[in-house]
């Protein structure tokens, strides 16, 4: 069974990104949670869509079951409450596959194609039951967080950085 972590580090000048980010999140949880890969998600690139240089999202894949996600989640919301930088405005959104709706996914595939809300990733993330948190000022990156999770779970989207 797979468990998606999405990370949406909407990075700054100063942070390092959100795949050498989610790469390195990967890295700390591997030696207790076995990881599959990280991939990388392209979103929307408009002007009124803030975002730091190419808008795209990542997701860790974790061969776990379900009963595990609120650990996961709580261990890389330890990791991304330190390791964030500040003036970035990171998401991050922990599901199993069987919490994925296809709303869920609809609400990814629209990521690539128009600019979307930060209400609307918390409504699906409440009525999904998956695990969300934001970070920074604004939060912005639950909207990239959530949709990175969609798109990863039609298993034909993005590409992996890492596996």
């Amino acid at each position: 069974m797979t468990i998606y972590v999405g990370l949406d580090n909407t990075s700054n000048s100063e942070s390092v990104g959100t795949a050498k980010f989610a790469r390195r999140v990967a890295k700390k949880i591997s030696d207790k949670y076995p990881i599959y890969g990280v991939s990388r998600h392209q979103f929307y690139v408009h002007p009124e869509i803030e975002y730091s240089t190419y808008n795209f999202g990542a997701v860790i894949y974790l061969d776990c079951d379900e009963e595990v996600v609120d650990d996961i989640f709580w261990t890389i919301k330890g990791i991304m409450d330190i390791e964030y930088n500040i003036g970035s405005n990171p998401g991050l959104a922990v599901a199993h596959e069987n919490q994925i709706s296809p709303a869920v996914i609809n609400y990814g595939q629209d990521a690539k194609k128009s600019s979307l809300t930060q209400k609307r990733a918390v409504e699906l993330a409440i009525n999904s039951n998956i695990r969300l948190e934001g970070f920074g000022k604004t939060e912005n990156g639950v909207i990239g967080a959530v949709a990175g999770i969609g798109l990863a779970a039609t298993k034909n989207d993005g590409r992996f950085l890492q596996i």
